[in-house]
């Protein structure tokens, strides 16, 4: 899971010579170029009076935010208060209760058993993952530059550093304990082994021998997914891709596009977060425009779970989780909710 958090790093981060851009430019900037395509499309010409007064370019906005309710396969079934004034990651553990990070903890919530459990924390989290699977109870901490392994109780096991321009978004624990980091500070992917000290796989890297033009984060937005088959979901948010690898770093297939429409990723730098069903469909989320969705594993829109109008206008981001279950749970930050959606029954 990942999310912006502490303010955009300084100096060239991964947006380059001209860092990560602001969030409001980011909305600003989305808006204007899609009230521009929408005029493209309907044979207007680009001149400043097509363009329109404030009300016409609200109005193209308001438009882009429209989804065909067939394509809503998707009920909102409940809401979990974060319990967070600034909630960042969430992740859905075996066990049925869901984790949400932030104000320098990690909170364990039951919702079947209406309990909570809150674990204080060193430092401001990123991001969370439950895990590894032989630590039952343990969790994974994604913190600015470091990644942090707790035990049950909530005491620190091990801790690593990825160097002072690292940017962990995400973190995610395979079946067999390894745990995979997002950076986007250094536009990478890497595991670390059991004892969390060594990088055993870096994933994501501009490798011109392989053909690999590498990852693209104007803003730092990264995730990762294992798949269970020796494969990652990685997202490529500058490119508006969703790409598979393989554990040598080897790219293997990728699927994405830009465009305002449903099944494209608009703005600058979609999908922000990505998670997995137990039916292997792959569930996105985007800021801008604020939408969750899910796609088939070739890339076809399969359905919408969060329309704009199921999350709040402000938001920047929305972390994504499933459970063995099938749900989907969207953290939506300025509400300071995690949403839990159920897919609509069929016939």
């Amino acid at each position: 899971m990942s999310v912006e958090s502490g303010g955009p790093p300084t100096g060239n981060g991964p947006g380059g010579a001209l860092g990560w851009l602001p969030i409001t430019g980011i909305v600003v900037m989305g808006i204007g170029l899609a009230a521009l395509a929408l005029s493209m499309q309907s044979g207007k010409s680009l001149s400043r009076k097509a363009l329109g007064p404030a009300a016409e370019m609200k109005a193209a906005h308001e438009q882009m935010r429209s989804v065909d309710p067939a394509l809503v396969k998707w009920d909102l079934t409940g809401e979990i208060e974060a319990g967070l004034q600034e909630p960042t990651g969430i992740a859905a553990a075996a066990s049925g209760a869901l984790l949400v990070s932030g104000d320098r903890m990690v909170r364990l919530i039951d919702p079947g058993a209406e309990s909570v459990r809150e674990f204080a924390l060193d430092g401001e989290p990123t991001c969370v993952a439950a895990g590894p699977g032989e630590a039952p109870g343990a969790f994974v901490v994604g913190m600015r530059d470091h990644v942090v392994l707790y035990d049950s109780t909530g005491t620190a096991q091990k801790s690593v550093s990825l160097g002072q321009k690292a940017f962990v978004t995400g973190v995610a624990v395979d079946a067999a304990g390894t745990v995979w980091v997002a950076d986007a500070g250094n536009r990478v992917v890497v595991s670390l082994d059991d004892t969390l000290q060594q990088i055993t796989a870096r994933i994501g890297e501009k490798d011109e021998a392989r053909g690999l033009q590498g990852l693209v984060l104007p803003s730092p937005h990264l995730d990762v997914v294992p798949v269970g088959d020796g494969t990652l979901l990685v997202n490529n948010p500058g490119r508006h891709r969703v790409a598979t690898y393989a554990q040598d770093g080897a790219l293997e297939t990728w699927w994405g596009k830009a465009s305002q429409a449903v099944d494209s990723f608009c703005g600058c730098c979609n999908p922000t977060d990505i998670a997995r069903l137990p039916d292997g469909k792959i569930v996105t989320s985007e800021k801008g425009l604020p939408r969750v969705k899910v796609y088939e594993v070739d890339g076809t829109l399969e359905s919408v779970v969060a329309t704009p109008d199921d999350l709040s206008r402000a938001s920047r981001s929305s972390d994504v989780a499933t459970d063995a279950e099938g749900r989907v749970y969207v953290l939506d930050r300025p509400a300071r909710l995690v949403r839990v959606f159920t897919r609509k029954p069929t016939g």
